[in-house]
Protein backbone atom coordinates (compact mmCIF):
# COMPACT_ATOMS: atom_id res chain seq x y z
CA UNK A 1 0.00 0.00 0.00
CA UNK A 2 1.30 3.43 -0.88
CA UNK A 3 2.38 5.60 2.05
CA UNK A 4 0.27 8.64 2.85
CA UNK A 5 3.12 10.98 1.81
CA UNK A 6 2.78 9.65 -1.73
CA UNK A 7 -0.98 9.84 -1.61
CA UNK A 8 -0.77 13.45 -0.38
CA UNK A 9 1.23 14.37 -3.48
CA UNK A 10 -1.59 13.33 -5.79
CA UNK A 11 -3.83 16.15 -7.13
CA UNK A 12 -7.10 14.29 -6.45
CA UNK A 13 -8.71 12.92 -3.31
CA UNK A 14 -7.75 9.26 -2.68
CA UNK A 15 -8.99 6.71 -0.12
CA UNK A 16 -8.03 3.04 0.30
CA UNK A 17 -10.58 0.68 1.88
CA UNK A 18 -10.28 -2.87 3.20
CA UNK A 19 -12.59 -5.74 2.32
CA UNK A 20 -15.09 -4.60 4.96
CA UNK A 21 -15.25 -1.06 3.57
CA UNK A 22 -13.24 0.52 6.38
CA UNK A 23 -10.68 3.21 5.57
CA UNK A 24 -7.10 1.98 5.55
CA UNK A 25 -5.48 5.13 4.23
CA UNK A 26 -6.41 8.54 2.76
CA UNK A 27 -4.55 11.55 1.52
CA UNK A 28 -4.88 15.04 2.94
CA UNK A 29 -7.28 16.30 0.24
CA UNK A 30 -9.71 13.47 1.04
CA UNK A 31 -9.69 14.48 4.68
CA UNK A 32 -10.37 18.12 3.80
CA UNK A 33 -13.30 17.13 1.61
CA UNK A 34 -14.96 15.47 4.59
CA UNK A 35 -14.76 11.76 3.74
CA UNK A 36 -17.04 12.24 0.73
CA UNK A 37 -20.00 13.16 2.93
CA UNK A 38 -19.56 9.80 4.74
CA UNK A 39 -20.53 7.96 1.55
CA UNK A 40 -24.13 7.93 2.77
CA UNK A 41 -27.56 9.41 2.28
CA UNK A 42 -29.91 9.03 -0.62
CA UNK A 43 -29.86 9.98 -4.29
CA UNK A 44 -26.38 10.03 -5.88
CA UNK A 45 -24.73 9.13 -2.56
CA UNK A 46 -26.90 6.03 -2.30
CA UNK A 47 -25.78 5.05 -5.80
CA UNK A 48 -22.17 5.54 -4.70
CA UNK A 49 -22.66 3.28 -1.69
CA UNK A 50 -24.23 0.59 -3.89
CA UNK A 51 -21.35 0.88 -6.34
CA UNK A 52 -18.79 0.44 -3.54
CA UNK A 53 -20.61 -2.67 -2.33
CA UNK A 54 -20.58 -4.10 -5.88
CA UNK A 55 -16.81 -3.59 -6.20
CA UNK A 56 -16.03 -5.04 -2.76
CA UNK A 57 -18.18 -8.09 -3.47
CA UNK A 58 -16.49 -8.73 -6.80
CA UNK A 59 -19.65 -8.09 -8.81
CA UNK A 60 -17.86 -5.22 -10.56
CA UNK A 61 -14.23 -4.39 -11.12
CA UNK A 62 -14.91 -0.66 -11.34
CA UNK A 63 -17.70 1.82 -10.71
CA UNK A 64 -17.95 5.50 -11.74
CA UNK A 65 -20.51 8.20 -10.89
CA UNK A 66 -20.86 12.00 -10.98
CA UNK A 67 -22.25 13.60 -7.85
CA UNK A 68 -22.38 16.78 -5.82
CA UNK A 69 -22.39 17.65 -2.13
CA UNK A 70 -21.50 20.47 0.21
CA UNK A 71 -17.74 20.05 0.46
CA UNK A 72 -17.07 22.95 2.80
CA UNK A 73 -13.47 23.28 1.60
CA UNK A 74 -11.44 25.94 3.31
CA UNK A 75 -14.30 26.85 5.59
CA UNK A 76 -16.41 27.98 2.63
CA UNK A 77 -19.71 26.18 2.25
CA UNK A 78 -21.16 25.45 -1.16
CA UNK A 79 -22.06 22.68 -3.59
CA UNK A 80 -19.13 20.99 -5.33
CA UNK A 81 -19.25 18.57 -8.24
CA UNK A 82 -17.09 15.47 -8.50
CA UNK A 83 -16.44 12.40 -10.59
CA UNK A 84 -15.87 9.43 -8.28
CA UNK A 85 -14.25 6.21 -9.48
CA UNK A 86 -14.09 3.06 -7.35
CA UNK A 87 -11.72 0.27 -8.41
CA UNK A 88 -10.90 -3.07 -6.79
CA UNK A 89 -7.63 -3.27 -4.84
CA UNK A 90 -6.01 -6.29 -3.08
CA UNK A 91 -6.01 -5.71 0.67
CA UNK A 92 -4.87 -8.14 3.38
CA UNK A 93 -5.38 -11.14 1.13
CA UNK A 94 -8.90 -9.98 0.35
CA UNK A 95 -10.59 -7.58 -2.01
CA UNK A 96 -10.46 -3.93 -1.01
CA UNK A 97 -11.11 -0.78 -3.04
CA UNK A 98 -9.49 2.49 -4.02
CA UNK A 99 -11.74 5.53 -4.32
CA UNK A 100 -10.56 8.28 -6.64
CA UNK A 101 -12.45 11.58 -6.34
CA UNK A 102 -11.81 14.31 -8.96
CA UNK A 103 -13.14 17.84 -8.67
CA UNK A 104 -15.16 19.11 -11.70
CA UNK A 105 -14.77 22.90 -11.54
CA UNK A 106 -16.18 23.31 -15.04
CA UNK A 107 -19.48 21.82 -13.91
CA UNK A 108 -19.50 24.09 -10.91
CA UNK A 109 -18.87 27.19 -13.05
CA UNK A 110 -21.47 26.11 -15.59
CA UNK A 111 -24.13 25.67 -12.93
CA UNK A 112 -23.18 28.92 -11.26
CA UNK A 113 -23.50 30.72 -14.61
CA UNK A 114 -26.84 28.98 -15.15
CA UNK A 115 -28.03 30.08 -11.71
CA UNK A 116 -26.99 33.66 -12.48
CA UNK A 117 -28.79 33.50 -15.81
CA UNK A 118 -31.93 32.20 -14.12
CA UNK A 119 -31.79 35.06 -11.62
CA UNK A 120 -31.47 37.53 -14.47
CA UNK A 121 -34.40 35.93 -16.29
CA UNK A 122 -36.53 36.09 -13.16
CA UNK A 123 -35.72 39.81 -12.75
CA UNK A 124 -36.57 40.48 -16.40
CA UNK A 125 -39.87 38.60 -16.07
CA UNK A 126 -40.73 40.57 -12.95
CA UNK A 127 -40.11 43.91 -14.70
CA UNK A 128 -42.03 42.90 -17.83
CA UNK A 129 -44.88 41.08 -16.01
CA UNK A 130 -44.04 38.09 -18.18
CA UNK A 131 -43.88 34.52 -16.89
CA UNK A 132 -43.42 31.02 -18.28
CA UNK A 133 -45.25 27.77 -17.50
CA UNK A 134 -45.32 24.06 -18.27
CA UNK A 135 -48.28 21.67 -18.01
CA UNK A 136 -47.96 17.86 -17.94
CA UNK A 137 -51.17 16.32 -19.26
CA UNK A 138 -50.86 12.92 -17.54
CA UNK A 139 -51.05 14.26 -13.99
CA UNK A 140 -52.34 17.81 -14.54
CA UNK A 141 -49.32 19.29 -12.76
CA UNK A 142 -48.27 22.82 -13.67
CA UNK A 143 -44.81 24.30 -13.25
CA UNK A 144 -44.89 28.09 -13.01
CA UNK A 145 -42.10 30.64 -12.87
CA UNK A 146 -42.21 33.02 -9.91
CA UNK A 147 -43.65 35.78 -12.08
CA UNK A 148 -46.68 33.67 -13.04
CA UNK A 149 -47.54 33.38 -9.34
CA UNK A 150 -47.18 37.16 -9.00
CA UNK A 151 -49.41 37.78 -12.03
CA UNK A 152 -52.12 35.59 -10.50
CA UNK A 153 -51.67 37.21 -7.08
CA UNK A 154 -50.63 33.91 -5.50
CA UNK A 155 -47.89 32.49 -3.33
CA UNK A 156 -46.26 29.18 -4.42
CA UNK A 157 -46.73 27.56 -1.02
CA UNK A 158 -50.40 28.60 -0.91
CA UNK A 159 -51.44 27.33 -4.33
CA UNK A 160 -51.61 23.76 -5.64
CA UNK A 161 -50.12 24.12 -9.11
CA UNK A 162 -52.56 21.92 -10.99
CA UNK A 163 -54.71 22.59 -14.03
CA UNK A 164 -57.92 22.37 -12.02
CA UNK A 165 -56.67 24.98 -9.55
CA UNK A 166 -55.57 27.22 -12.41
CA UNK A 167 -58.91 26.78 -14.20
CA UNK A 168 -60.70 28.08 -11.12
CA UNK A 169 -58.78 31.38 -11.37
CA UNK A 170 -59.98 32.04 -14.95
CA UNK A 171 -62.95 34.39 -15.28
CA UNK A 172 -66.13 32.27 -15.71
CA UNK A 173 -67.03 34.07 -18.95
CA UNK A 174 -63.63 33.23 -20.48
CA UNK A 175 -63.26 29.59 -19.43
CA UNK A 176 -65.06 28.10 -22.41
CA UNK A 177 -63.00 30.11 -24.90
CA UNK A 178 -59.75 29.15 -23.20
CA UNK A 179 -60.72 25.45 -23.13
CA UNK A 180 -61.57 25.53 -26.83
CA UNK A 181 -58.26 27.24 -27.63
CA UNK A 182 -56.34 24.50 -25.80
CA UNK A 183 -58.31 21.74 -27.53
CA UNK A 184 -57.71 23.35 -30.92
CA UNK A 185 -53.97 23.58 -30.25
CA UNK A 186 -53.82 19.91 -29.25
CA UNK A 187 -56.06 18.54 -32.02
CA UNK A 188 -54.62 20.67 -34.84
CA UNK A 189 -51.03 20.71 -33.56
CA UNK A 190 -51.14 24.49 -33.76
CA UNK A 191 -49.98 27.28 -31.49
CA UNK A 192 -51.99 28.33 -28.45
CA UNK A 193 -52.60 32.09 -28.44
CA UNK A 194 -55.39 33.69 -26.41
CA UNK A 195 -56.31 36.62 -24.17
CA UNK A 196 -58.47 35.96 -21.13
CA UNK A 197 -59.30 37.40 -17.74
CA UNK A 198 -58.22 36.00 -14.39
CA UNK A 199 -59.49 36.66 -10.90
CA UNK A 200 -57.01 37.19 -8.10
CA UNK A 201 -57.85 36.06 -4.55
CA UNK A 202 -58.57 39.72 -3.70
CA UNK A 203 -61.30 39.83 -6.37
CA UNK A 204 -59.22 41.98 -8.70
CA UNK A 205 -59.67 41.10 -12.38
CA UNK A 206 -56.59 41.13 -14.62
CA UNK A 207 -56.20 40.50 -18.34
CA UNK A 208 -53.47 38.17 -19.57
CA UNK A 209 -52.15 37.09 -22.95
CA UNK A 210 -51.08 33.43 -23.03
CA UNK A 211 -49.11 31.67 -25.76
CA UNK A 212 -47.99 28.07 -25.86
CA UNK A 213 -47.05 24.99 -27.84
CA UNK A 214 -47.93 21.32 -27.40
CA UNK A 215 -45.27 18.61 -27.20
CA UNK A 216 -46.04 15.11 -28.56
CA UNK A 217 -44.38 11.73 -27.98
CA UNK A 218 -43.21 9.27 -30.66
CA UNK A 219 -46.76 7.90 -30.97
CA UNK A 220 -48.16 11.35 -31.73
CA UNK A 221 -49.82 11.67 -28.33
CA UNK A 222 -49.89 15.07 -26.65
CA UNK A 223 -47.87 14.80 -23.45
CA UNK A 224 -47.33 18.34 -22.28
CA UNK A 225 -47.75 22.00 -23.09
CA UNK A 226 -45.42 24.88 -22.36
CA UNK A 227 -45.62 28.59 -22.95
CA UNK A 228 -45.75 32.10 -21.57
CA UNK A 229 -48.26 34.39 -19.91
CA UNK A 230 -48.12 38.18 -20.00
CA UNK A 231 -50.11 40.57 -17.81
CA UNK A 232 -51.57 43.09 -20.29
CA UNK A 233 -54.10 44.68 -17.94
CA UNK A 234 -52.63 48.19 -18.17
CA UNK A 235 -52.39 48.03 -21.95
CA UNK A 236 -56.01 46.88 -22.26
CA UNK A 237 -57.11 49.65 -19.91
CA UNK A 238 -55.41 52.32 -22.02
CA UNK A 239 -56.82 50.80 -25.21
CA UNK A 240 -60.32 51.03 -23.75
CA UNK A 241 -59.74 54.65 -22.75
CA UNK A 242 -58.51 55.51 -26.24
CA UNK A 243 -61.50 53.81 -27.84
CA UNK A 244 -63.91 55.56 -25.50
CA UNK A 245 -62.31 58.94 -26.19
CA UNK A 246 -62.35 58.29 -29.93
CA UNK A 247 -66.02 57.32 -29.82
CA UNK A 248 -66.86 60.38 -27.74
CA UNK A 249 -64.94 62.61 -30.14
CA UNK A 250 -66.73 61.17 -33.14
CA UNK A 251 -70.11 61.58 -31.51
CA UNK A 252 -69.37 65.16 -30.45
CA UNK A 253 -67.75 66.47 -33.58
CA UNK A 254 -69.81 65.01 -36.45
CA UNK A 255 -73.34 66.39 -35.96
CA UNK A 256 -75.40 67.61 -38.88
CA UNK A 257 -76.73 71.06 -37.97
CA UNK A 258 -79.79 72.48 -39.79
CA UNK A 259 -79.54 76.19 -40.61
CA UNK A 260 -82.86 76.29 -42.47
CA UNK A 261 -85.10 73.86 -44.26
CA UNK A 262 -82.75 74.01 -47.23
CA UNK A 263 -79.29 74.39 -45.64
CA UNK A 264 -77.35 72.05 -43.33
CA UNK A 265 -73.86 72.38 -41.84
CA UNK A 266 -71.47 69.52 -41.07
CA UNK A 267 -68.56 70.74 -38.90
CA UNK A 268 -65.42 68.60 -39.02
CA UNK A 269 -63.04 68.97 -36.08
CA UNK A 270 -59.67 67.39 -35.31
CA UNK A 271 -57.88 64.54 -37.07
CA UNK A 272 -59.71 62.61 -39.76
CA UNK A 273 -58.75 58.95 -39.85
CA UNK A 274 -60.44 56.18 -41.81
CA UNK A 275 -63.17 55.65 -39.21
CA UNK A 276 -64.00 59.35 -38.94
CA UNK A 277 -63.94 59.83 -42.70
CA UNK A 278 -66.53 57.07 -43.01
CA UNK A 279 -68.62 58.67 -40.27
CA UNK A 280 -68.46 62.09 -41.95
CA UNK A 281 -69.79 60.66 -45.20
CA UNK A 282 -72.44 58.54 -43.46
CA UNK A 283 -73.68 61.47 -41.37
CA UNK A 284 -73.82 63.76 -44.39
CA UNK A 285 -75.65 61.31 -46.67
CA UNK A 286 -78.10 60.17 -43.99
CA UNK A 287 -78.83 63.83 -43.13
CA UNK A 288 -79.46 64.65 -46.77
CA UNK A 289 -81.86 61.73 -47.05
CA UNK A 290 -83.76 62.82 -43.94
CA UNK A 291 -83.81 66.61 -44.42
CA UNK A 292 -83.67 66.97 -48.22
CA UNK A 293 -81.67 70.25 -48.19
CA UNK A 294 -80.58 72.19 -51.25
CA UNK A 295 -77.15 73.10 -49.87
CA UNK A 296 -74.74 71.32 -47.51
CA UNK A 297 -71.81 73.12 -45.92
CA UNK A 298 -68.68 71.13 -44.98
CA UNK A 299 -66.93 73.31 -42.42
CA UNK A 300 -63.27 72.42 -41.76
CA UNK A 301 -62.45 75.32 -39.44
CA UNK A 302 -61.54 72.76 -36.77
CA UNK A 303 -59.11 70.87 -39.03
CA UNK A 304 -55.62 72.30 -38.48
CA UNK A 305 -53.77 70.11 -40.96
CA UNK A 306 -54.54 67.72 -43.76
CA UNK A 307 -52.79 64.92 -45.56
CA UNK A 308 -53.80 63.34 -48.83
CA UNK A 309 -56.10 60.86 -47.11
CA UNK A 310 -57.99 63.61 -45.21
CA UNK A 311 -58.32 65.82 -48.27
CA UNK A 312 -59.55 63.03 -50.52
CA UNK A 313 -62.00 61.84 -47.84
CA UNK A 314 -63.58 65.31 -47.67
CA UNK A 315 -63.82 65.56 -51.45
CA UNK A 316 -65.40 62.08 -51.66
CA UNK A 317 -68.05 63.15 -49.16
CA UNK A 318 -68.80 66.29 -51.19
CA UNK A 319 -69.01 64.32 -54.43
CA UNK A 320 -71.39 61.81 -52.86
CA UNK A 321 -73.65 64.64 -51.69
CA UNK A 322 -73.63 66.26 -55.14
CA UNK A 323 -74.70 62.96 -56.70
CA UNK A 324 -77.83 63.29 -54.55
CA UNK A 325 -78.54 66.72 -56.08
CA UNK A 326 -77.20 68.84 -53.20
CA UNK A 327 -74.82 71.74 -53.71
CA UNK A 328 -71.79 71.53 -51.40
CA UNK A 329 -69.83 74.46 -49.99
CA UNK A 330 -66.45 74.01 -48.31
CA UNK A 331 -65.76 76.60 -45.58
CA UNK A 332 -63.15 77.34 -42.96
CA UNK A 333 -60.08 76.54 -45.04
CA UNK A 334 -57.03 77.87 -43.21
CA UNK A 335 -54.13 79.17 -45.29
CA UNK A 336 -51.95 76.19 -44.37
CA UNK A 337 -54.76 73.80 -45.23
CA UNK A 338 -55.42 75.51 -48.55
CA UNK A 339 -51.68 75.32 -49.30
CA UNK A 340 -51.73 71.61 -48.51
CA UNK A 341 -54.62 71.05 -50.93
CA UNK A 342 -52.62 72.74 -53.68
CA UNK A 343 -49.37 70.92 -52.80
CA UNK A 344 -51.14 67.58 -52.85
CA UNK A 345 -52.76 68.36 -56.20
CA UNK A 346 -56.26 67.78 -54.84
CA UNK A 347 -58.96 68.54 -57.41
CA UNK A 348 -61.83 70.33 -55.67
CA UNK A 349 -64.10 69.43 -58.56
CA UNK A 350 -65.76 72.85 -58.83
CA UNK A 351 -66.66 73.06 -55.15
CA UNK A 352 -67.49 76.51 -53.84
CA UNK A 353 -64.96 77.40 -51.11
CA UNK A 354 -65.38 80.26 -48.64
CA UNK A 355 -63.06 81.30 -45.85
CA UNK A 356 -65.52 81.35 -42.96
CA UNK A 357 -68.62 79.45 -41.94
CA UNK A 358 -70.53 82.75 -41.56
CA UNK A 359 -69.91 83.61 -45.19
CA UNK A 360 -70.78 80.11 -46.22
CA UNK A 361 -74.16 80.28 -44.44
CA UNK A 362 -74.95 83.66 -45.99
CA UNK A 363 -74.01 82.34 -49.42
CA UNK A 364 -76.01 79.16 -48.92
CA UNK A 365 -79.13 80.99 -47.76
CA UNK A 366 -79.00 83.28 -50.74
CA UNK A 367 -78.50 80.33 -53.04
CA UNK A 368 -81.22 78.25 -51.45
CA UNK A 369 -83.86 80.96 -51.74
CA UNK A 370 -84.85 84.55 -50.81
CA UNK A 371 -84.47 85.74 -47.24
CA UNK A 372 -86.94 87.70 -45.15
CA UNK A 373 -86.31 90.93 -43.26
CA UNK A 374 -84.83 88.98 -40.36
CA UNK A 375 -82.27 87.23 -42.55
CA UNK A 376 -84.05 83.85 -42.54
CA UNK A 377 -84.50 81.94 -45.74
CA UNK A 378 -87.98 81.92 -47.20
CA UNK A 379 -89.25 78.53 -48.35
CA UNK A 380 -88.00 77.61 -51.77
CA UNK A 381 -90.32 75.84 -54.14
CA UNK A 382 -88.54 72.93 -55.72
CA UNK A 383 -89.09 69.32 -56.46
CA UNK A 384 -88.74 67.05 -53.50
Amino acid sequence: MLPESVLDALPDAIAVLDAGGSLLSTNDLWKRLGDLAAIGGNGPHEALREGLAAVLSGAQEQFCVDLSFDAGVGGVSGARFFTVTIASYPADGGRGAVIHQRDNPDTHETLRALRKSEEGLAAAQRLAHFGNWEWTFSNGVLVWSDEVYRIFGLQPQQFPATYDAFYATVHPEDRDGMTKAIKRAVDEQSSYDIEYRIMRPTGEVRVVHAKGEVQYNDRGEAVRMFGTVHDISERKHFEQLIRAQADALQQATVPLLPVSDDVVVLPVIGEVDAARAERVMTTLLEGIEQRRPSVAILDVTGVSSVDRFTAEALIRSACAARLLGVDVILTGLRPEVAQAFVSLGIDLGGLVTLRSLQRGIAYALGRAGPVDSRGSALPAHRAR
